[in-house]
């Protein structure tokens, strides 16, 4: 979605909305409560317009040093990515962004020439923003917007520079046709990994329960399977390595509902989106890189998808649910379900150290524990006396050996959330990512605490600290862990006398 898209939205909202919008769109934080409160009072009052209070924010010097530096914890790169453009293209995109089109071939020579005369990138970028042009349209309402359910929305109207996935979209058609699927079947769209998917389902189980009689269907980039015999979805849609817009975008239209899952979620067609997602709105909209922030939320990401959708009494984030497959080889004798796969070059600053690994393998041996080890052929073996199962199973397998452990010991990652999604408890080891986002109520939660979560800035995307160090500082030790896994066999203990 485009940045005038965006503030059009704000525009329209109510008045804590749009100064709170404001604040995180161009400032990169939320409002000081004084200053909520007295702008608030200015729109209340009519003291000051909201074209004025924009005004305001974009002529501060705060705003200035906002673009001007490189901010690691920066989750809105639009800024600095503008600062790196030459003059030309640096034009051709601030209209794009603010205007949604392209500069006349005057507008584009005049700004061009500024420019290289030197004048500063910030006067073309506030000259443009604060145009005629750019607050009328700001101030026009677009009914992709509004909160009447009973708005219909064409793909073409969402996201124009993501292009639809035609191929892709007829195929969805004739699957659903084949299956017979009503027209008010929803689809839910997430794209991500394992834990993303199993993230969804107490959505899927929430619209089971408010209406049985309509379809559930994933769209899902892989792992489709996971989905097998499941409670809630009726039938899992692969769409590969599809961004979570364009996957969005080419089955709009496809049935009465689209779900785009992220953190803070919406639907597209009749369904009515909720004040908390309107409240929330600049989380979605600047998804995944407004991750480093949605902590502030306080909420499970499980229960931020509910709570954006008006589910929330439905289910909970302990109703996230998957289907094992207990059709695999018996393990002769108590066992813990052990990784520390990173699922992508930014989760390596999730992994555990090697020694940390040694000396909790040692321990469990020593406590007549058997540790083995799932994930993917390609991850790397966490110790030589560990029972091997890298690449042997597929994720319903993987779902029933833990359904069979004695629990889950890793990283935060997609097996931790296929642990809980079969009940086995978790002794989880918490670095880059929020507890507060993905921990369970009942998660062993470890970890160090000596660093805000990093995920999603620009660092964590290339898998560095953004303190430097060559690990994540809030890693535990080996000796945290095994007591958090001590009181897990010591509750199984209780439980069999």
């Amino acid at each position: 979605m485009r940045t005038f898209q965006i503030l059009q939205q704000l525009f329209a909202a109510d008045h804590e909305t749009f100064v709170t919008g404001l604040f995180k769109e161009f400032l990169n934080r939320d409002p000081a409560p004084e200053d909520l409160v007295y702008f608030t009072h200015c729109l209340k009052s009519g003291s000051k317009s909201k074209n004025r209070i924009l005004k305001i924010i974009l002529r501060s010097t705060e705003f200035a040093m906002f673009i001007q530096k490189l901010s690691f914890q920066s989750p809105i790169p639009i800024f600095h990515r503008f600062m790196k453009m030459d003059e030309e293209t640096f034009v051709t995109e601030v209209y794009r962004e603010y205007l949604g089109r392209d500069p006349d071939l005057g507008e584009f020579q005049h700004f061009v020439h500024l420019l290289k005369t030197r004048t500063p990138k910030l006067d073309v970028l506030r000259t443009v923003l604060l145009s005629k042009e750019a607050l009328m349209i700001f101030q026009t309402k677009r009914t992709i917007n509004n909160k009447n359910p009973s708005v219909s929305i064409h793909y073409s109207d969402l996201w124009p520079q993501v292009p639809i996935n035609k191929v892709f979209r007829d195929n969805v058609k004739t699957i659903l046709r084949n299956h017979n699927f009503p027209h008010t079947t929803n689809i839910l769209v997430k794209t991500g990994g394992v834990g993303d998917f199993v993230q969804m389902t107490p959505v899927a189980k929430a619209l089971k329960i408010k209406d049985a009689q309509r379809p559930i269907v994933a769209v899902v980039g892989h792992y489709g399977s996971l989905f097998d015999d499941h409670p809630y979805i009726d039938l899992a849609i692969e769409c590969g390595s599809m961004s979570d817009r364009q996957a969005v975008k080419s089955v709009v239209g496809l049935s009465e509902n689209v779900f785009d899952l992220r953190y803070i979620s919406r639907a597209y067609g009749t369904w009515k989106n909720t004040d908390y997602y309107y409240k929330n709105l600049w989380y979605y909209n600047h998804f995944p890189h407004s991750g480093i922030r949605v902590d502030n939320l306080n909420k499970h990401v499980c229960d931020l998808m509910l709570y954006s959708l008006g589910l929330e009494q439905y289910t909970n984030c302990n109703d996230v649910f998957i289907k094992p497959d207990l059709m695999i080889e018996k393990i002769q004798g108590d066992y813990f379900v052990l990784s520390d796969s990173p699922g992508s070059i930014p989760g390596q600053l999730k992994q555990w150290s090697t020694d940390g690994w040694d000396g909790l393998i040692k321990w469990l041996h020593l406590n007549g524990i058997i540790p083995i080890q799932l994930g993917l052929a390609t991850d790397s073996l966490l110790h030589p006396e560990i029972m091997d199962l890298r690449g042997k199973t597929t994720p319903r397998q993987a779902a029933g050996y833990l359904k069979l452990s004695k629990g889950y010991i890793g990283i935060e990652g997609g097996l931790f959330h296929l642990a809980k999604a079969v009940g086995a408890p978790a002794v989880v080891i918490f670095a880059s990512t929020s507890e507060t986002c993905f921990a369970y109520p009942d998660t062993h939660v470890v970890t160090k605490r000596l660093c805000r979560p990093c995920w999603w800035n620009d660092t964590w995307t290339r898998g560095k600290c953004v303190q430097g160090s060559k690990t994540c500082l809030n890693l535990p030790d080996w000796e945290s862990v095994a007591a958090e896994v001590s009181k897990i066999l010591e509750q199984g203990n209780k439980q069999n006398k």
